[in-house]
């Protein structure tokens, strides 16, 4: 009988590389041990930054200043803060107008907190297909442009995949978030043909966001890794509401990782200039 000290030495009797517990699913984390082939997972400290934020601007409950502390404390180069448009009554969301002075305030913003760099962005309700929020020489001009379904959960498969994959389709949009309206406890996933919207950003390359706000998790790991087994890619954000919501990043990092995601995989990975590059690169 052989005796092993540590988990890494019983997968080396067995011939095989070792298996981190987040990928030992029953998938084909085997096969590819035995090939060598196990992906390098994602770290919390591969992240560079949230591109998903809410502030006082709509509902978000975040001092400025302890968002930006809490951000260089995670070492981040970049966030974007990304409120609720108009559509969205109860979360106090923008109009054009004041969307236009937040911008403003965003380069104010900037001129204080110089060692950080601040985005400005929008969450962007979907209306129907084709029909958003802001019109796209407004959309055209964020740092980051969110595409979202806030409403009209109960609609078809059709309509829901229609409004998601209209959007995708813009030049404007850089990705949808918290793709199946999934909340813990208060909403199932809408009908939505996932497998659709999935084609459709790999068409145009745009990403999915796994939200890693607790109650959502939205995509989950099975949909993510789906995904970028089709060449899509993914960014993890927190939908933050309050400071500490910051924090749920991990959870996000622990279900990508769960989905066998690399770095690579993962748009807020990047620098802010591959950011950038991610962006003007992708087909129009």
């Amino acid at each position: 009988m052989c005796r092993a000290s540590s988990e890494e030495e019983i997968y080396t009797f067995g011939g095989l590389n070792f298996i981190v517990p987040e990928l030992r699913q029953g998938r084909d984390e085997i096969e590819l041990s035995r090939q060598g082939r196990l992906p390098d997972l994602i770290e919390v400290s591969d992240i560079k930054g949230d591109l998903h934020i809410h502030s006082e601007w709509s509902d978000g409950l975040i001092d400025y200043g302890d968002m930006i502390r809490i951000a260089k404390g995670k070492k981040y180069e970049y966030i974007a803060i990304s409120d609720h448009s108009i559509s969205n009554f109860y979360g106090n969301g923008l109009s054009t107008e004041r969307l236009l002075r937040k911008t403003v305030f965003i380069k104010d913003l900037r001129k204080k907190f110089k060692d950080i760099n601040i985005l400005m962005g929008a969450e962007v309700d979907i209306r129907k297909a084709d029909r958003f929020d802001y019109p796209p020489e407004i959309i055209k001009k964020l740092d980051i442009a969110i595409a979202s379904l806030h409403s009209s959960f109960t609609n078809s498969c059709m309509e829901n995949t229609s409004r998601a994959v209209s959007a995708l389709e813009k030049d404007y949009f850089d990705f949808l978030a918290h793709p199946t309206g999934f909340v813990f406890g208060n909403r199932a996933p809408i009908f939505i043909d996932l497998d659709r919207v999935i084609e459709t950003c790999s068409e145009y390359g745009k990403a999915l966001e796994i939200n890693s706000y607790y109650m959502r998790m939205d995509l989950n790991e099975e949909n993510a890794r789906k995904a970028r087994d089709a060449g899509v890619k993914l960014v993890i954000n927190t939908d933050s509401h309050r400071a500490g919501n910051m924090d749920m990043m991990e959870f996000g990092v622990d279900l990508a990782r769960r989905a066998g995601l690399e770095a690579e995989d993962v748009i807020n990975t990047y620098s802010l200039d591959e950011l950038r590059l991610w962006k003007n690169n992708r087909k129009k």
